[in-house]
């Protein structure tokens, strides 16, 4: 699914799994473009600044969201969201879209989009993210990878047995 996922977007993927605070790599498939974000696998990013993380962090509760995160928002770089009803309604803009947004917020010249991937029980085990540095990611190509990571998590997720419920829309 991460071939099939780079071979549409031509771009990075990432696979994440959160480990307390932090998106923790734990496979890629590598673009082929010769400028790339180069992370070692293993390598980890803060939840709150990473596509990974707010994906794995929007279908948890406010309350779950503070106690992993501990009592401030960390700034990275100037893009990082750094208050707390901001970060808040950045989830829900998540939650909606069905994908998480990272605008430079980690470091500021990758952009990145992700999707949690689910267990069988509901609860987000990882998430599946593109990744590119940001001139090669638009707005528009930012909504068409969005749609191709969440429907590439959603398989993921089907694999380990999650079932999505009927859309309530």
């Amino acid at each position: 699914i991460m071939r099939e996922l780079r071979a549409a977007t031509g771009e990075t993927i990432h696979l994440m799994v959160r480990e307390h605070d932090r998106a923790v790599l734990i496979e890629r498939v590598e673009t082929e473009h010769p400028v790339r974000a180069v992370v070692p696998l293993g390598s980890s990013a803060p939840v709150h600044g990473s596509s990974n993380g707010k994906a794995m962090l929007a279908p948890l509760s406010e309350e779950e969201i503070r106690a992993i995160i501990g009592e401030q928002l960390v700034r990275y770089t100037a893009n990082t969201i750094v208050d707390w009803a901001a970060f808040f309604a950045e989830l829900a803009e998540v939650r909606r879209r069905g994908y998480a947004v990272n605008l430079g917020e980690w470091r500021s010249d990758i952009t990145a989009v992700a999707s949690a991937v689910f267990g069988a029980t509901g609860e987000p085990v990882a998430s599946l993210s593109v990744s590119a540095p940001s001139n090669r990611m638009p707005a528009k190509a930012r909504a068409r990878y969005g749609g191709k990571v969440a429907e590439a998590a959603r398989r993921v997720s089907a694999t380990l047995g999650h079932r999505q419920g009927p859309d309530p829309g």
